[in-house]
């Protein structure tokens, strides 16, 4: 799970205004397409005109300790926003960035999280009402700089998954969240 999560730092006009934190995922349709990109928060993007984050050269299949800095230019158009407006998430595409580092022989290291770990409309009511759940993130910005890796937090499920909360497809977790954190995985 580390290495499926990054550190975002949003600039604008070359300076950081804020941090926040994505995950590496991939979009595949019967196979035909792949189309990978970093997942966040929308108020993590709006605003800035770069996001920065720093990724893992591969050594083979494994990471190999060094690192990258991606600068992925923030443009109208540039994102693909959820098409519902009270949705707060967005794909970043990291196509270009994956290409461009494997073609000058340096690719890049991630894992990838893909669609079929996201539990289908069936599967919500096997969920019991208390859970317990990870995020990775990089709350308040904080993260291992030497390893380059985000830090782990465990909660519980506050609300029942199988419930709509407040009649929306939503849930509540009873975890610590720090500004940092928006954009972070949840996983149970």
């Amino acid at each position: 799970l580390l290495y499926s999560t990054v550190k975002l730092t949003a600039s604008k006009a070359g300076v950081p205004v804020s941090t926040g934190t994505g995950f590496f995922m991939y979009f595949a349709e019967d196979g035909d397409w792949f189309f990978p990109a970093i997942v966040t928060n929308k108020h993590v993007v709006n605003g800035a005109d770069q996001i920065t984050a720093v990724c893992h050269f591969a050594d083979g299949d494994m990471p190999s300790g060094k690192f990258v800095a991606c600068n992925m230019v923030i443009s109208p158009g540039s994102c693909i926003e959820h098409p519902e407006p009270d949705v707060d998430l967005c794909a970043i595409p990291m196509g270009n960035i994956m290409n461009q580092a494997k073609n000058a022989g340096m690719p890049i290291f991630v894992q990838w999280i893909d669609q079929s770990i996201i539990p289908s409309d069936d599967d919500w009511q096997y969920f019991d009402a208390i859970e317990e759940v990870i995020m990775v993130g990089c709350p308040n910005g904080i993260s291992d700089e030497v390893n380059n890796l985000p830090m782990a937090r465990r909660g519980i499920t506050a609300s029942p998954l199988s419930r709509k909360y407040n009649g929306k497809d939503e849930f509540m977790v009873d975890m610590a969240c720090f500004p940092g954190s928006s954009g972070s995985p949840v996983f149970i």
